[in-house]
């Protein structure tokens, strides 16, 4: 006598529940991410991006400054915040990646262009000093973000210093217009320090408001020049 045939849905001709509500995340649009939680992070990008638009020489350092400072200070909370609303695991994981990307932002790539467009270059070899340097800062911190989402994430610790610290120096010395060597010296050191061996520790609440006291000063000695 023939065996009889299993099921349709037990060889797999029909999709299990599990696959049907992967298969309609996976169709979503990006468009579905665009959430509340997700403000702070929106809001460091949205500075950043005005600061590497209209930062146009010297006398506009502070509008760079100010916009990496208040950065700093969005960064420091955005995870706090965004623990405030219901999110599923995928919906954490972009913030993730999105947090991610807005750090090479607001704390690569804008210092990075920023610099190039205050510190003013005393020839061609200067200003390809500037430039080099410069991708090289920007090539460190991307690289750094994209090792500790791997292998650092969830470990309650760094390694090398964190991307926010070294865009909030550089907010720090915006408060000047640096000559290019000092510049391009800084941006390879900060952006070495960030891709090195160094063990740190992740700060408790006193030293995360100590930091936000920080921003919030830089930030608003950068607007009281920017007013004046």
């Amino acid at each position: 006598m023939p065996a009889r045939s299993a099921p349709a849905s037990a060889v797999g001709d029909e999709p299990t529940r599990e696959a049907q509500s992967a298969l309609r995340v996976a169709n979503r649009s990006a468009a579905s991410q665009f959430r509340w939680a997700n403000l702070l992070t929106y809001l460091a990008i949205a500075v950043s991006t005005v600061a590497a638009a209209f930062t146009s020489g010297p006398e506009m350092r502070s509008l760079a400054g100010a916009s990496i400072a208040a950065a700093f200070a969005f960064d420091l909370f955005d995870g706090r915040f965004a623990r405030r609303f219901h999110r599923t695991k995928d919906d954490q994981q972009v913030g993730i990646e999105l947090d991610s990307l807005a750090d090479v932002l607001a704390f690569g790539l804008t210092p990075a262009v920023c610099l190039l467009r205050v510190v003013p270059a005393t020839g061609p070899a200067s200003r390809v000093a500037l430039v080099l340097s410069g991708i090289f800062y920007v090539l460190c911190i991307a690289t750094r973000l994209a090792h500790f989402n791997v292998l650092q994430a969830g470990t309650g610790a760094f390694i090398g210093v964190p991307s926010t610290v070294a865009g909030l120096f550089f907010g720090i010395l915006l408060l000047w217009v640096p000559s290019p060597t000092l510049a391009a010296a800084a941006m390879i050191a900060v952006g070495a320090a960030t891709v090195s061996g160094i063990p740190i520790k992740r700060p408790g609440p006193r030293v995360v408001y100590a930091l936000l006291a920080i921003g919030v000063l830089v930030a608003g000695m950068h607007m009281y020049r920017l007013l004046a």
